[in-house]
């Protein structure tokens, strides 16, 4: 009779969620009768359009860099080893026809502030910004979960991001690198902080988790939709235009603060303010009762759910060697002179990414396993960013590892996020999505470090090795993951995934941080 009682329940819920939320295809988001269902898909567009913006502003930040150590520049480079008058304005003199004997130099001998080569601004501003995020989520986290602060937390971190993009619309030869600094620590932790509020939403607004995961799918290809497009408009006004590197840059910043900005900012009109999910730990700060509650939950995991806390610690390794791949990618391109179209790579990528899932579901049937799948892609990473350190000595080369690397990318991700399905457990999923993205962000900084180091002492390739070596350190601790015994903890949680939200309650929601509930149905196919 239970039994029964909770199908007629799940049934009746699923109902509302869709009389609620509007049983629509994903791309007519406008029209979906959940207002919150709306903002969260504008959210996705308008964050990773702010995001992606950065790739066009490396660009200029390396040029300034260039021209601030004295470096000359040159363009229409040819095979010879002598300059001629065509080769000057484009390029800066570094990296060509290393080893002979020749009038082009190898490297620039100049530097920027802090001692530092030009080169190296690149992995420092990545550096700087991991360190801020590793920081600032406890923070952010005790916002969204233990205070009533959520909602305005969200407008803050709209407001600052766009506004910090605007910005960069000013970026000059005497205000690159306060620009720099800028995106680095203000604009990098209010992307996070944005992200973890949009995602803390998420689960309270179904009463079933099948539009939870159907929303959840639809918000990923908003992100992604939302960086195509500001790439691809951005793209083809400079090349239309024929702008130089520093013009294309204050087009791409100028777009993404007019289509992100407005879009976030109409997201939290219609987003509503949400009471503390957890009581505070009395006579803390706001940081330290984050660190804390982290803690606590990870120790929890560990107990309870050891392949689970397996994960989260493989994980720390593998996403900052992969959230290091565009650092090392960008140092790469500019080294064989491609550092002005390095948006375009990055669209060849994105193009190539939406191949990995089939690759990946391909691979995981193949060998009846996502964990294995995810380990190969993995493998793949290593393999493939090895040879591109060390192949990729001319443009043509350089070009060539683009559809791989974004084929790669497309296949890691699914297999990931699949494996974290797998081991959520039942009435689990707000505590280990908050710790998801905290692992995913805690490391991220310490490859672009060692990255600096290492190009400081002119042995940039050894350093780019830091990326690869994370890499196989994630995998030997993931390799260890018992799928098994996971599966039989998560069988014995598994009817604590189907969550309501109190409606009643004032709208104090069940679960926190954003967690993506998956459906049993799922498990045992992605399985």
């Amino acid at each position: 009779q239970d039994g029964n009682d909770a199908t007629k329940d799940s049934a009746a819920g699923q109902q509302v969620s869709r009389e609620k939320s509007g049983a629509l295809p994903w791309w007519l988001v406008c029209g979906d009768k959940n207002p919150e269902v709306t903002a969260f898909y504008m959210a996705g567009f308008g964050r990773s359009a702010l995001f992606i913006s950065f790739n066009f502003l490396v660009p200029a930040i390396i040029h300034f860099a260039y021209a601030d150590a004295g470096c000359r520049q040159y363009e229409g480079l040819d095979d010879d080893a002598l300059f001629d008058d065509g080769e000057a304005g484009q390029y800066f003199e570094k990296g060509w026809n290393k080893g002979a004997a020749a009038s082009k130099p190898d490297e620039c001998e100049g530097t920027v502030l802090w001692g530092l080569r030009p080169s190296s601004i690149v992995s420092v501003t990545a550096t700087i910004g991991g360190v801020v995020v590793a920081c600032g989520m406890p923070l952010a986290g005790s916002i969204v979960d233990a205070t009533d602060g959520r909602h305005r937390f969200g407008q803050v971190c709209v407001w600052t991001l766009t506004l910090s993009n605007a910005a960069m619309c000013f970026i000059t030869r005497e205000t690159w690198f306060l620009m720099t600094l800028m995106q680095a620590v203000v604009a990098t932790f209010s992307f996070f902080g944005l992200a973890l509020v949009v995602y803390a939403y998420l689960p309270e607004l179904f009463t079933d988790v099948e539009e939870c995961v159907r929303v959840s799918k639809a918000g990923r290809e908003y992100e992604q939709v939302g960086m195509l497009v500001l790439i691809v408009l951005t793209t083809a006004l400079s090349l239309g235009l024929g702008l130089g590197v520093v013009p294309t840059a204050i087009v791409g910043q100028a777009l993404a603060a007019l289509l992100g900005g407005p879009l976030c900012v109409r997201a939290f009109q219609l987003f509503q303010p949400r009471k503390a999910n957890r009581a505070r730990a009395p006579n803390t700060w706001l940081v330290a009762d984050g660190a804390m509650h982290l803690a606590r939950v990870f120790g929890q995991l560990k107990r309870d759910y050891p392949n689970a806390a397996i994960f989260l610690v493989g994980q720390i390794f593998a996403e900052a060697a992969t959230g290091s791949l565009t650092t090392g990618a960008i140092l790469i391109l500019d080294n064989v002179g491609l550092s002005a179209w390095i948006g375009v790579y990055l669209a060849v990528v994105m193009v190539f990414m939406m191949c990995g899932p089939t690759l990946y579901q391909a691979v995981a049937r193949k060998t009846g396993s996502v964990r294995v799948s995810l380990l190969l892609s993995i493998g793949a990473f290593v393999v493939f960013f090895v040879l591109f350190v060390f192949a990729a000595s001319t443009p043509v080369l350089a070009w060539c590892f683009a559809p791989i690397i974004g084929v790669v990318y497309g296949w890691y991700y699914p297999g990931l996020n699949s494996t974290l399905a797998l081991l959520v457990p039942g009435g689990h999923e707000g505590e280990l999505a908050g710790l998801n993205l905290f692992t995913a962000a805690v490391l991220s900084w310490v490859p672009p470090l060692i990255i600096t180091v290492f190009n400081e002492l002119n042995l940039l390739s050894v350093g780019l090795l830091s990326i690869p070596l994370f890499w196989l350190i994630g995998a030997a601790v993931l390799s260890r993951m018992d799928m098994e015994q996971a599966a039989e903890h998560v069988a014995a949680s598994i009817k604590k995934r189907q969550r309501y939200h109190d409606q009643a309650g004032g709208g104090r929601p069940i679960l926190s941080s954003g967690s993506t509930p998956v459906l049993e149905e799922e498990v045992e196919e992605k399985a």
